[in-house]
């Protein structure tokens, strides 16, 4: 996906902070590449295609230190492939971010 939009830092402190984005743009799906030459309408798939994309969501950051934070990032996802409306999925990654710098907020 090639996305972009605006993103926002809401509510922060020493404890944790919100970030919210709306994302638009396109998206690339290479559906073709491990079927070999068989056509991907005979078996209910789509071609190859850029289509349309978003994202809608954010980051929740919980800080355990100055520069260690636990961070998770739920999304909806749209996208337009085939042309029979937008499809709507769930996305969410967690992890560990360390920050280099301490002045950072």
């Amino acid at each position: 996906m090639f996305l972009v939009g605006p993103e926002f830092r809401g509510p922060s402190n020493e404890h944790g902070s919100i970030t919210l984005h709306a994302l638009v743009g396109g998206a690339y799906g290479n559906f073709e590449r491990d079927i070999d030459n068989v056509p991907p309408g005979a078996l209910g798939l789509f071609s190859n295609q850029f289509a349309f994309g978003s994202a809608f969501g954010g980051s929740i950051d919980l800080n355990r230190s100055p520069r260690l934070v636990f961070r998770i990032s739920p999304d909806a996802t749209l996208t337009d492939f085939g042309g029979a409306g937008l499809k709507d999925q769930f996305t969410i990654s967690v992890g560990i971010l360390y920050r280099l710098s301490k002045g950072l907020k």
